[in-house]
């Protein structure tokens, strides 16, 4: 979660890994220019949590859970190759037979081991219900990532001043022909995400 305290405003952000939350940071941070911004940073949703933003207007970005799967592939296995990186994670593999460069058909069918063997995984593919709770009436307003426009517009009225949303962080293995999911991928990647497309399928 971000913060920002601007005035009488006060604006707290729950922020999910790839939906914008790089984005969403950058966004936070100017707009703080003249007040206040903490970065209490992306973790699991929480009763303290809850209390520090109980006077804020709270936001968050959600996206599409097959979308934002293959933009974690893409991320963290395409750019960063997290787990080669990591001798833990290259060791744990060999009992779990898993491979430890596997290309996006690979790493969904077996996501709960790949994401059980590097936290930083673990982090950008758990369901996004973990960061910002199963009810989207807790928060103010509840933006796509495909309609960011409109989170541009809102906060600039909210805040009193010109709000520029600028998209970052966009994987260089994602720029490249998106790879597609056999129909038993897709079909295993959307039970696993089945309480996110039921509470906030509505904003994907």
């Amino acid at each position: 979660m971000m913060t920002v305290a601007l005035g009488d405003i006060r604006i707290a952000y729950y922020c999910v890994p790839k939906a914008g939350k790089t984005t969403m940071k950058s966004t936070m941070k100017k707009i703080s220019e003249g007040g206040t911004y903490v970065n209490y940073g992306d973790h699991p949703i929480s009763p303290l949590m809850r209390y520090r933003s109980r006077d804020h207007h709270r936001i968050t970005v959600v996206r599409d859970p097959v979308d934002r799967l293959i933009s974690a592939w893409s991320d963290r296995i395409g750019d960063r190759d997290d787990i080669r990186r990591s001798s833990i994670s290259t060791i744990l593999c060999k009992p779990l037979g898993l491979n430890p460069s596997p290309d996006l058909e690979e790493f969904v069918l077996n996501l709960r081991k790949y994401q059980m063997i590097n936290d930083r995984i673990f982090r950008h593919v758990i369901p996004q219900i973990r960061y910002i709770g199963s009810d989207p009436a807790f928060f103010d307003a509840v933006y796509s990532v495909k309609d960011m426009a409109r989170a541009q517009d809102e906060l600039s009225v909210l805040v009193g001043k010109d709000v520029r949303i600028e998209k970052l962080n966009v994987s260089k293995t994602n720029k490249q022909a998106k790879p597609v999911l056999s129909q038993q991928a897709l079909e295993y990647a959307r039970e696993y995400y089945r309480k996110d497309y039921d509470l906030y399928g509505k904003f994907f």
